[in-house]
């Protein structure tokens, strides 16, 4: 059965059923609002204080319409299925969802969408007589909205502003917090811009009782209650009588949001006409296209162009601007998802990154788990996992790079080269009798808690990510002077790490993964013929492996390959393992334990651009994306318009290939950086943008659209005979494009 494909030139993806394999959700938001809104307009909205997430409507959003003459009622997304309709269409974009439905020679078009700021979200729904026979028509909007909680609360009409208005106090505990939590949100509110000729506030009475599965009591009568709902469920239903005379259509406006108070409230009715709100829409049209304007590409990959020059780019902003969603979080996370919004907006990512350089320790060190607010630590918090460091210099580097200029980095106040300088002697300093990282309580794999518990077990990855961590800082002092002790010193480092790593982490035909407490190598041979991903790709990130290794160990990471990216470990753990923790007890073939793990699966793709391996890069992107033809939604249940953190692993299960559904990802951002630095090859570095493709063989062609600092360029790769580059027309001698502030530059590059 078909289900949906991209329209729009990619900005939009269109369903044509209610029925999909999963809940397929779209995001729409803003820094304080959150609606995640399916296929059948179904779905989650919080709003969003402090990157903390707070419920508001959870339950449902149903529309009904009720043909006055004829006496029939279209339930339009609420007990209906695919079958029950004559059209059925859903159209997820950038800005917002819209259901278009027709039945009984009706159409219902409802469209929703989260303006560019507010703790608010849209609703507009048309109807339309096909016929050109029917006088009128009555059409039931209910909102379930989140639970009252143990302060009782009500949910009232107010005519004067038509708007539903749920209110309880916000809780609080101890005497005097009642006074700290009375300017919280807490008037939920339903502003209609017509007056509704009915409305519920009762969950129950709406309904007809407690069963939410049937046709509600109120539709069946085709009128609502009108009686205040106290200390209960409670619902925002309103019913409206429309008129479709002569074939003329008709349309109402919903805002569904939260407020502090009744004046709030108030303060929005003027922003309640048609005029108003069809200039709210466009105006959040027009903003996410400006916000992901930076970059663009062409490819022979359609499905590649789409999730790169639209749906990427949603999610790495949506994973960084919210936080994903917490204020209790790995600094890992925070700084990748700003690494990936740093190709997005270099600019406004910075004060994502200095808000995380901020916690970093005198010493270099910088604790992974933690409260973005004042909470005390607890939980993960209280663990030492070693890797913050290294992504705090991995990740500010690259922020640096995109912004295309040193400024950041010789911050005299802020010093941030030194801090970055601590991070690296800090993992240097705090190493194993291996001359390796010490893991602690985990590395990037963070369930990995077993092996270093006693404070002596050793990780092979992070020392390579230390060495690309040392290579990176070098990149961008290396011709400076006043740099010229650091520079000795961390070449010095450099060359022992290799050393250490080469001398004792190659197992003849892969590097383990490391060493436990007792010196003895976990990922190796001896243990299970156990293969960890990450070190080897991050051998080749590194630039670690000899080149008379690198043919063995690409030889070992075939037995990694599936339909759908490489293993992240293989075999996967079946039982508890005390060596290595927690990670072998996680269900075989999900998350660290031997699924597909997209994050680990673009270090891969990042490895084979560095090894400049076009067919091997493109190979695992494709894989990884969720279009691969070889997993289909039937099998990934997955709407494509997102990376997820990763598909089942075990090739015995019928579930091989199902993906997580999991939308917060480091995989966004690597996927993002992976396509246009390493496959097209268009790098932005502190003396200009950088031209290095690395396509795959069977592609002739590609182009690319990307701005650096103050000026653009448009990039056209040609398959030729010789390597060139043009720059309006001119050849030029070096892979490094000229600059000049607010100029524009076309560019011609002919590739072997």
């Amino acid at each position: 059965m078909h289900i949906g494909e991209f329209a729009n030139l990619g900005s939009t993806y269109r369903i044509h059923t209610p029925d999909t394999p999963s809940q397929w959700s779209n995001p729409l938001y803003n820094d304080e609002y959150l609606l995640e809104i399916d296929q059948r307009l179904q779905g989650t909205s919080y709003y969003v204080e402090s990157y903390n997430r707070h419920l508001l409507s959870h339950q449902y959003r149903y529309f009904y319409i009720i043909d006055n003459q004829n006496n029939v009622v279209i339930d339009v997304n609420h007990l209906s299925s695919e079958k029950d309709f004559d059209l059925y269409q859903c159209d997820h974009s950038i800005a917002g969802t819209t259901l278009t439905i027709e039945k009984c020679a009706i159409r219902v078009k409802i469209q929703s969408f989260v303006p560019i700021e507010g703790k608010q979200e849209h609703w507009t729904i048309t109807l339309s007589d096909l016929s050109g026979k029917r006088d009128s028509l009555t059409i039931i909007s209910a909102f379930g909205l989140y639970d009252h909680g143990v302060m009782g609360g009500s949910c009232d009409y107010d005519k004067g502003i038509q708007s539903i208005i749920k209110y309880a106090h916000p809780y609080h505990t101890m005497y005097h917090e009642k006074a700290e939590v009375a300017d919280q949100p807490s008037h939920v509110y339903l502003m209609s811009d017509q007056t509704p000729s009915s409305v519920d506030m009762s969950q129950r009475r709406f309904f007809g009782g407690d069963n939410l599965n049937k046709l509600p009591v109120a539709v069946k009568r085709g009128q609502c209650s009108g009686i205040v709902g106290e200390a209960e469920d409670f619902i925002a239903a309103m019913s409206h009588q429309v008129s479709v005379s002569e074939g003329n259509s008709s349309t109402i406006h919903l805002q569904l949001g939260i407020a502090k108070s009744y004046a709030e409230i108030e303060a929005k009715r003027s922003s309640m006409t048609s005029d108003r709100i069809e200039q709210s829409y466009k105006d959040t049209q027009d903003y996410w296209l400006k916000e992901f304007d930076r970059f663009s590409i062409t490819t022979p990959d359609v499905n590649l162009n789409y999730l790169t020059n639209y749906w990427l780019k949603k999610q790495v902003t949506l994973l960084c601007r919210q936080n994903r969603g917490t204020t209790y979080c790995p600094v890992r996370n925070q700084l990748q998802d700003a690494m990936g919004y740093a190709l997005i907006d270099p600019y406004k990512a910075e004060s994502f990154m200095l808000d995380v350089l901020r916690e970093q320790q005198s010493d270099g060190f910088i604790q992974q788990w933690h409260f973005t607010d004042d909470t005390s630590p607890r939980g993960l918090c209280l663990l030492h996992h070693t890797d913050g460091p290294l992504w705090l210099v991995i990740c500010l580097i690259k922020l640096i790079k995109q912004q295309g200029e040193i400024s950041l980095f010789e911050h005299k106040e802020l010093n941030v080269s030194k801090r970055l300088n601590d991070a690296i002697t800090y993992m240097y300093n705090h190493r194993g009798d291996h001359g390796l990282c010490l893991i602690g309580d985990g590395d990037w794999n963070d369930p990995i808690n077993g092996v270093g518990r006693e404070g002596k077990g050793e990780s092979t990855w992070s020392t390579m990510a230390l060495v690309y961590s040392i290579n990176e800082y070098l990149s961008l002092v290396s011709d400076n002077k006043n740099f010229k002790a650091e520079i000795e010193s961390l070449l010095t480092m450099r060359e022992e790490l290799v050393n250490c790593i080469n001398q004792h982490c190659w197992d003849e035909q892969w590097y383990v993964a490391g060493f436990d407490d007792n010196g003895v190598a976990y990922g190796s041979r001896d243990d299970n013929n156990r293969l960890f991903l990450n070190a080897q790709t991050w051998s080749v990130i590194s630039g670690v492996v000899p080149e008379e290794r690198l043919p063995i160990m690409n030889k070992s990471l075939e037995r990694l390959d599936t339909p759908f990216g490489p293993l992240l470990l293989d075999p996967a753990f079946d039982d508890w393992d005390e060596r290595w923790g927690r990670v072998s007890v996680k269900k075989s073939g999900t998350t660290e334990n031997g699924s597909i793990y997209c994050h680990a699966s673009m270090f891969k793709a990042f490895a084979d651009s560095m090894e400049h391996n076009g067919d091997a890069l493109y190979e695992v992107i494709a894989k990884t994306l969720p279009t691969n033809p070889h997993n289909p939604v039937s099998q990934s249940l997955q709407l494509p318009l997102y990376i997820s953190n990763y598909y089942y692993g075990l090739k015995d299960s019928p579930n091989y290939g199902r993906s997580s559904m999991h939308y917060g990802t480091g995989t966004s951002a690597w996927m993002l950086l992976v396509v246009i630095e390493g496959l097209l090859g268009v790098k932005s570095e502190i003396e200009g943008l950088t031209i290095d493709p690395c396509l795959p063989s069977d592609w002739d062609q590609a182009s690319c659209f990307r701005q650096y600092r103050d000026a653009t360029y448009n990039i056209q790769f040609t398959r030729g005979n010789t390597p060139s580059i043009n720059i309006n027309g001119t050849r030029i001698d070096t892979a490094v494009l000229p600059y000049e502030a607010h100029k524009h530059y076309e560019v011609e590059v002919s590739f072997v």
